[in-house]
């Protein structure tokens, strides 16, 4: 694999890392992705990474960044708690990034 496309699974790891520590903190319950808030540049993040060619390389690991993108949307419309929806894309991750 070249370094660019070992880039983008290592930022897609740290970014869900991120998620996982910040969904359960009171502000982002309150605030989610709002534009000023403290998690909106958490989605830029996942947004640029979603832009970046190399990202179709996640494929190869059964996930595209888009996917980390909505189980953010995910836990700020469920204000941090597990859904079917959040689980699904848990498991996809947990099992592609092992």
């Amino acid at each position: 694999m070249k370094e660019s496309e070992a880039n983008v699974l290592e930022e897609f790891n740290e970014l869900y890392s991120e998620l996982l520590r910040f969904k359960n903190k009171e502000d982002f319950k309150k605030f989610g992705f709002s534009v000023g808030g403290p998690y909106n540049d958490w989605l830029k993040k996942v947004k640029r990474l979603k832009n970046n060619p190399n990202s179709k390389k996640l494929l190869e690991k059964g996930f595209v960044a888009g996917e980390l993108e909505s189980l953010g949307i995910a836990y700020a419309a469920s204000k941090g708690k597990e859904t079917s929806l959040t689980k699904f894309f848990n498991e996809i991750f947990s099992q592609g990034l092992k």
